[in-house]
């Protein structure tokens, strides 16, 4: 992948094509413009359905720039056997919705060595009828590849330098992740990830008539944990926020 073109092309190649044992790399630093058509993946939060990449992508250190696209995240399902490294993603992203995620919705795969930065709003209607939330990096790992691999899904070795804005006009709870909001099965106890740094500005504007509070995670952690050095650092929370600190070591707030 060397361009905004191609970058349409593989997209939108998902809804057909998983890329099995395939290699993806991206050639150079990619420059996308607000009138650019990125494509589109098939967004769905079942853990098997939607657009599914099983293969390697290789981001070989560059850049994708500008991504806007507010309906889904670069890829929506990374599966058990796919694996997204050296990459980073700049994104500028508005959406109206009750949640978000710009790398993906997914993971029961690998990610490793990328970095995400640049700002998200998101504004949730006063009519929605659940709770949500936008996190930096990706929206849930899927734990429950587990027990069919050797090996859980995980994330290492990455960051996130994002400033968020959150208008929740619902009277319903919303949070704000630095990597993660949960897994997909939260009684499976499995180590799966470590040595993360979250930065930028995190806003919580409550404008629910019950002010309902925002939870400030840097990884959502549910009878699960997290290894090897994870850190919280240089984030600034502004609002009405309760601040949730991780189990793991060298936590810095």
């Amino acid at each position: 992948i060397s361009s905004v073109e191609e970058l349409k092309i593989f997209r939108n190649s998902l809804a057909e094509h998983d890329y099995a044992g395939e290699t993806i790399l991206l050639t150079q630093d990619i420059d996308i413009k607000k009138d650019d058509d990125i494509g589109m993946v098939t967004t769905e939060w079942n853990i098997n359905s939607g657009s599914i990449f099983e293969g390697y992508f290789n981001g070989q250190g560059h850049k994708i720039s500008g991504f806007y696209d507010n309906k889904a995240g670069l890829f929506n399902n990374i599966g058990k056997d796919g694996v997204i490294t050296k990459l980073t993603l700049d994104v500028d992203v508005a959406v109206e919705g009750t949640g978000y995620a710009p790398l993906a919705n997914i993971v029961g795969g690998k990610i490793q060595y990328c970095g995400v930065e640049g700002a998200i709003a998101l504004t949730i209607p006063k009519d929605s009828t659940s709770s949500g939330g936008v996190t930096a990096f990706i929206y849930k790992l899927n734990a429950k590849v587990y027990s069919e691999n050797k090996y859980p899904p995980y994330v290492a070795d990455s960051y996130t330098n994002v400033d968020i804005k959150m208008d929740n006009y619902s009277n319903y709870p919303a949070d704000i992740s630095a990597f993660f909001t949960r897994t997909t099965n939260t009684k499976l106890k499995v180590p799966y990830a470590k040595n993360l740094y979250a930065g930028g500005t995190y806003t919580y504007n409550c404008l629910s008539e019950n002010k309902s509070k925002a939870n400030i995670w840097c990884a959502y952690i549910t009878h699960t944990y997290v290894v090897g050095g994870t850190i919280m650092h240089n984030l600034t929370i502004n609002g009405d926020c309760d601040l949730i600190k991780m189990e793991g070591e060298d936590v810095v707030l």
